[in-house]
């Protein structure tokens, strides 16, 4: 099995060193699921069940759970549900890009920021903020499981091949 930063184009870039939850007491990470290349309807899939930290405040993280999934029907994104077993889940639709290269470097500009740290303890976890300030939600994730997911979609399409997986007649139909 590879290590998550072999999924994405080179090595990660640590932040501030220091776990967010260290005084918080939040380290324990309910078991997760992870589902691939399963068929629904005849399309092929990929599934994540992660449990994420949701950072109401500095001190204040609130567990959650959080779903990524990717459809070979959008090969170019990947959807994020935040709080996917609450009363109120939310949904983000960004590009499987953004979350490979905020793996190693952060990215993101927009709605969406991704970026990876190191603990120094249990290894690296990744930073997921969605927003626009001052209306920003910050998450943390564990970055091997994402990456070993993300290494899952790249599976079922490759870097560089999305183009050809698209359906251009449907795209064609929606513009007229």
């Amino acid at each position: 099995m590879k290590r998550w930063n072999e999924v994405v184009r080179g090595d990660p870039v640590p932040r501030s060193g220091k776990r967010a939850d260290e005084t918080a007491g939040n380290s324990e990470v309910p078991p997760l699921t992870l589902v691939v290349g399963k068929r629904v309807d005849g399309m092929r899939k990929a599934h994540l069940t992660s449990a994420a930290t949701y950072w109401v405040a500095k001190r204040f993280p609130v567990a959650i759970w959080c779903e990524f999934s990717y459809d070979v029907r959008d090969p170019y994104a990947v959807t994020l549900i935040l709080n996917s077993e609450g009363e109120h889940p939310v949904r983000w639709v960004f590009s499987r890009e953004l979350l490979a290269d905020g793996l190693t470097n952060g990215a993101g500009e927009g709605d969406v920021a991704v970026w990876p740290e190191n603990d120094g303890a249990d290894g690296w976890f990744l930073w997921v903020e969605v927003g626009r300030a001052p209306h920003t939600a910050r998450f943390e994730l564990p970055a091997e499981t994402v990456a070993e997911w993300l290494l899952q979609t790249y599976r079922l399409v490759p870097e560089g091949q999305e183009a050809e997986w698209v359906t251009w007649d449907e795209l064609t139909h929606l513009i007229e």
